[in-house]
């Protein structure tokens, strides 16, 4: 399988998250960014989570991921992982730092949410190259894009909604 250039934060969460010999370790939870400058920040530790009503957190280094299509593999044994019971603390994490957060438009003097995260796929690392900030990266989000693009394409074929994707570049 080809692996795409851009992929959506949402499209990796909640995914399976399993050790060198195949066996489930949890659920992808958050990413954590690197800034350390660069124009578009890169991955660098994957947040996984494991149970239901008493969760655990793991951080796993970004060079421990084997893959990441429709499952992250991971190239260490999960008796190598170490859960906590509180969430992890990273110094810039996805679904704190930029998820739902307000972000100011100075070109258009107004103030957008962060919907979803779009990044650029390079080799088995990931570099943020913009932010989705329009409705359609929320419904995306929610798990309901299929359906609703279904549902608008019944009633309206050429919908603006079908095309549209509104973002910002993550260097502005």
């Amino acid at each position: 399988m080809n692996p795409k250039f851009f992929i959506y934060f949402s499209d990796i969460l909640d995914h399976q998250v399993r050790d060198d010999k195949g066996r489930r370790v949890g659920y992808v939870h958050d990413i954590a960014l690197k800034m350390n400058g660069e124009i578009y920040p890169k991955a660098s530790e994957l947040i996984v989570r494991r149970g239901l009503f008493r969760q655990r957190y793991a951080r796993i280094g970004w060079d421990q991921i084997n893959s990441f299509d429709e499952v992250v593999k991971l190239k260490i044994n999960r008796s190598g992982i170490q859960f906590q019971k509180k969430r992890i603390q990273c110094d810039f994490s996805l679904c704190i730092d930029i998820l739902d957060q307000q972000i100011v438009d100075v070109n258009n003097h107004k103030v957008v949410r962060a919907n979803d995260i779009h990044f650029l796929r390079v080799e088995n690392h990931l570099y943020v190259a913009h932010v989705d900030v329009g409705s359609r990266g929320l419904v995306r989000r929610l798990g309901w894009l299929s359906w609703v693009d279904r549902i608008v394409k019944l009633f309206s074929p050429h919908s603006f909604f079908l095309a549209q994707e509104d973002f910002i570049s993550w260097k502005n």
